[in-house]
């Protein structure tokens, strides 16, 4: 569904409401979507928005690291820090 979205000029950098503000990256990074995450990042999403708390999909990724939130944590941490580098 996410790659149908995509395909149909879907903005994946929108909030999902204005209180929380969360991007579609900063929910698949809190659900360790690894392949979501990917889609995301080749469609433009942008890991610095600030969304809930004033976290940031990097942010996220990061704390998701550092605790072993999900099994992708480390793995999407790593994919976001590579795709911010080479921006």
């Amino acid at each position: 569904m996410v790659r149908e979205l995509i395909n149909a000029g879907a903005n994946v950098n929108s909030a999902d409401e204005p209180r929380i503000g969360n991007t579609p990256l900063a929910d698949a990074v809190d659900a360790g979507a690894l392949e979501i995450v990917k889609m995301l990042l080749a469609a433009g999403a942008r890991p610095e928005i600030k969304g809930w708390m004033q976290l940031s999909s990097i942010d996220r990724a990061g704390d998701n690291a550092a605790t072993c939130a999900n099994e992708n944590a480390s793995e999407i941490f790593a994919l976001i820090e590579t795709f911010q580098k080479n921006k």
